[in-house]
């Protein structure tokens, strides 16, 4: 019939840094070291009550209540430590209703000067590759699609490492 979007804007972002890693994130080439996110199942919303909860179910929230990923290794496929935009070919494991599976996926990332840094992506994925059954409606006349569209924009700076510095006592 027609496309749906859920979305949620609740994202548990681990990334750990080089420990050179300073407010000009410019001058690391490799800055990023590992990053793992979690994502709670119950904070996806389509907007509509009755579509949430069967997404839920179909996703066996209950179950399986985070949708997960680790980054295992990325390489840069162009671009350079200079502060300009580059483009990053990340593997990882991502893991959507207790089931795991290794992806790749294209991440568009810029370092700021501010020491900021945005990245975006856009990756396809087969619910039956998680062992998900699309869920169907008035008795097997309306499926949900097989492919599901995942994508991301995020925006990180380094008030996260000044806040944990001045817990720690200064130290990183």
């Amino acid at each position: 019939m027609h496309d749906f979007h859920c979305k949620t804007n609740k994202i548990n972002a681990y990334v750990d840094v080089d420990p050179g890693y300073t407010k000009d994130l410019t001058k690391i080439a490799r800055p990023i070291v590992s990053v793992q996110v979690n994502i709670v199942v119950r904070t996806l919303s389509c907007g509509n009550g009755q579509m949430d909860k069967n997404m839920y179910s179909t996703l066996d929230a209950d179950k399986n209540p985070l949708i997960k990923y680790t980054m295992s290794g990325y390489d840069i496929l162009n671009g350079s430590a200079s502060p300009a935009a580059f483009v990053a070919k990340t593997t990882g494991t991502l893991t959507i209703s207790g089931q795991q599976k290794v992806v790749n996926m294209k991440i568009n990332a810029e370092r700021l000067s501010d020491g900021k840094a945005t990245a975006q992506a856009e990756q396809a994925i087969l619910m039956s590759d998680y062992g998900i059954k699309a869920p169907s409606f008035m008795f097997g006349r309306l499926k949900v699609g097989n492919e599901v569209t995942v994508k991301f924009n995020l925006k990180a700076g380094p008030e996260l490492l000044a806040q944990l510095a001045a817990v720690n006592g200064g130290t990183q």
